[in-house]
């Protein structure tokens, strides 16, 4: 991601400022299980189960909320089998106290209410607060804070304790169906403890996040390399604990279960920067993610309002006497940790931003809490090794986890990773898992809890104890079904050891398709077996190195034109043609490289053409995906029937069978693929060099003939340019994209035309000017 102009990231809303809402009020024309609270007007965003008036006498109510920008969560887990009710706040802000009381008053019923609320600062204050005010006016209210992230050492976590993260829709799933079974309250609450206290979770990504229509942050978009990944960072952008290479997903996955694993001593013995300390110095204060005290004496709120500082929480004049500051060295100071004391308790956070003109330096603590400082002030909290570590009084208590429990894993998406990433991610993980000796009885991947548009993956490890599973039946409680858009349809799968395990047998016996090079010859029916009126056209030694000779060259020669293919593909279509036919020649050069088969040096006796392009369309069947894959395999086997067919009008040259076999073949194509010449795809070039091949087939020479059709398919390329795509993904296109370029496919078949004229010819001119 470049760091360049701060210019606003393209998005679909309208106003910026009615984002939130905007997109509720699209959840809930789409959601018919839905409704919300009539409060648009005050600020008041909270969405709730339609039917809840049906159950709310006789089960006990679950709210959650926070800031939005973590979709599915927190609406996505409102329905039947979880949430009551989801406060909405802005994005990565927490929503008021009193949208939490107006949930709380519209769905606590004669069981009372659960709010599950993830660590964060205005979260704990502002569910909290209306817990109490609503417990004053008569409800029965509890409270659960769910803080499972272990980007923080044990040893390290202040009195703010550990953020909530993915870990948190688990509680959701297993109090959802508690609740549902219709539950009291106290054990609800016990459910939602048992399962907050038994997981971790950790955070990688290649990116921060943008919040949609505001101007991209340069500092955050310039804190990772190309080459780097950021371990333990929260949902909402700030930094994590380490920033490391990126060596591939398998090798970052291997990393997160290894950190969820393994109890970290301590953040600087994890080699992060200490801001001028060394690197694992011992003696260096750890950050906390206790808040740090609000500037304005107000109480922090949970969530940043956006990735910019809140104006209501910043100091509002610069100090006299302040140390100046050049931009330079400034920016040299991004990225450091800071360590704050108030009231006997450290908070840690990390600078983000400078701001040149009012010569500021902008700070985000740990547990999302930010403020802005002079140099002069900030000089006093920078984390140096020659201060001491401190006692940060008592902490939570670890989950433990060891290789040899059961395990529930989720690997999440935290917004910007596609679900092809997101695929591999889950694979390496379960793996990763596995590697360790772990019994991973339930998986899920999906966007669970994001970040906005980070291009990241969050893993959550939670442990099922037998005692508690006995107690609380969460195994069954997760596979219960439910009616919530943010959980997977079919719920967790179990978590297989092996890909084997999914593996069922080809029909026919075969381990692939085209494996060894094309097999055994096939059975004919044929006239004779010397090349006559059937199915023969046996190839001697001499024909089938020929042949050979020829696939080498398209095999080589599709290689080098392989750039220009994706090119030509890229700009009228979706840019896979060039790896397409690269992926097709790959197999066939592997079958040429064989020690048996049909296309290899020694293949079995009597090999005729037919089995050579059965062998061929074999190749193409098992690697060219794509509609370019289907039509050639189409083709092939059209042409391989048409030479196995036995003719009834006698001997007929073998020049005019392969002409009649390409004829065959390119009138399969027009047949499936619904196009014909002049649409402006493979077949316009194709179709002159089967015309020019028929018109001399029965006198010419096969170079001539490969010569007339290798002319015919360029001509047919060229023609391409300047038609009109009817057929294809470039017929999706307007003609104004279309303009100048050729067809990929017709560039494909004129290039492997040509190179079998080549090949043909040199090994004519090698053997003195024959055949």
């Amino acid at each position: 991601m470049s760091a360049a102009s701060g210019a606003k990231k393209r998005a679909f809303l309208n106003a910026p400022a009615d984002l939130v809402t905007s997109s509720l009020d699209g959840v809930l024309a789409t959601s018919s299980h839905l409704a919300r609270l009539d409060g648009y007007d005050t600020a008041i965003r909270v969405l709730v189960r339609r039917d809840w008036s049906t159950y709310k006498q006789s089960k006990v109510a679950l709210i959650t909320g926070g800031g939005s920008g973590h979709e599915p969560a927190h609406g996505g887990y409102v329905g039947q089998g979880g949430l009551t009710a989801a406060v909405c706040g802005d994005v990565f802000a927490s929503p008021s106290t009193e949208a939490v009381c107006a949930a709380i008053r519209h769905c606590a019923g004669p069981k009372g209410a659960l709010l599950i609320v993830k660590n964060y600062t205005g979260d704990r204050l502002n569910f909290g607060l209306a817990a109490e005010r609503c417990k004053g006016e008569g409800y029965r209210v509890e409270m659960i804070v769910v803080g499972e992230d272990a980007a923080i050492p044990s040893v390290d976590v202040g009195m703010a304790g550990r953020r909530g993260l993915c870990g948190t829709v688990l509680v959701h799933k297993v109090a959802g169906a508690v609740a549902e079974s219709g539950a009291d309250l106290d054990s609800v609450l016990d459910a939602a403890n048992h399962v907050a206290s038994h997981m971790r979770t950790i955070g990688i990504s290649l990116t921060s996040c943008n919040i949609p229509g505001a101007p991209a942050d340069p500092n955050s978009a310039a804190r990772l390399n190309h080459d780097e990944m950021e371990v333990g960072l929260g949902i909402h952008g700030e930094p994590g604990f380490k920033k490391e290479a990126f060596k591939g997903c398998q090798d970052a996955m291997e990393r997160a279960v290894r950190l969820l694993m393994e109890e970290r001593k301590g953040a600087l013995d994890d080699s992060f920067d200490a801001g001028g300390g060394d690197d694992d110095s011992p003696t260096a204060p750890p950050p906390s993610t206790a808040p740090p005290p609000s500037s304005a004496g107000a109480p922090a709120s949970s969530e940043p309002a956006s990735v910019s500082p809140r104006p209501g929480n910043l100091r509002q004049k610069l100090a006299t006497n302040e140390k100046s500051t050049d931009e330079e060295e400034a920016m040299k100071l991004i990225d450091k940790r800071v360590m704050k004391k108030f009231d006997g308790a450290f908070y840690g956070g990390v600078v983000t931003s400078y701001d040149a003109q009012k010569k500021w330096f902008h700070v985000r603590y740990d547990d999302d809490d930010q403020e802005e400082l002079t140099r002069n002030e900030l000089d006093k909290i920078l984390m140096d090794k020659s201060k001491t570590r401190r006692s940060l009084g008592d902490a939570p208590k670890n989950v433990s986890l060891h290789k040899t429990d059961v395990y529930v894993l989720l690997v999440n998406n935290l917004g910007g990773c596609t679900p092809l990433e997101l695929g591999v991610a889950a694979g390496d993980a379960l793996r990763a898992c596995h590697k360790r000796g772990m019994h991973v009885v339930k998986v899920g991947a999906a966007p669970f809890m994001t970040a906005l548009d980070m291009v990241g993956i969050s893993i959550t490890l939670f442990r099922v104890s037998p005692t508690g599973d006995a107690k609380f039946r969460i195994l069954e409680r997760l596979g219960e079904a439910c009616q919530l858009p943010g959980w997977p349809v079919l719920g967790l799968s179990a978590g297989a050891k092996s890909t084997k395990e999914f593996l069922l047998p080809l029909p026919g016996g075969k381990k692939s398709a085209g494996g060894g090079g094309g097999g055994e010859p096939k059975a004919k029916k044929q006239k004779k077996a010397d090349g006559g009126g059937g199915g023969g056209i046996v190839l001697d030694a001499d024909a089938h190195d020929a042949v050979r000779c020829a696939l080498d060259a398209v095999c080589g020669g599709i290689d080098i034109i392989e750039p220009e293919l994706t090119k030509l593909d890229s700009a009228t279509g979706d840019g896979d043609c060039g790896t397409t036919f690269k992926a097709g020649v790959a197999s066939i050069r592997h079958a040429l490289q064989s020690n048996s088969g049909v296309l290899s040096a020694s293949p079995p006796k009597n090999v005729t053409f037919a089995d050579v392009i059965g062998a061929v369309a074999s190749c193409v069947r098992s690697s060219m995906g794509g509609t370019s894959g289907a039509l050639y395999d189409i083709m092939l086997s059209a042409a391989e029937a048409s030479l196995l067919q036995v003719d009834a009008d006698g001997e007929v040259p073998p020049a005019v069978r392969v002409a009649r076999a390409m004829r065959a073949g390119a009138e399969a194509v027009m047949k499936y693929g619904r196009a014909k010449p002049g649409m402006s795809t493979m077949l316009d070039a194709l179709v002159p060099a089967v015309e020019a091949f028929e018109q001399i087939a029965s006198t010419a020479s096969a170079v001539e003939c490969t010569k007339a059709m290798a002319k015919a398919a360029k001509d047919g390329f060229e023609a391409t340019k300047t038609m009109s795509a009817k057929a294809g993904r470039a017929s999706y296109t307007s003609e104004a994209v279309q303009a100048g370029h050729g067809d990929p496919g017709a560039f494909a078949c004129a290039g492997w035309l040509k190179f079998i004229e080549a090949s043909l010819s040199d090994l004519a001119n090698n053997n003195g000017g024959g055949e």
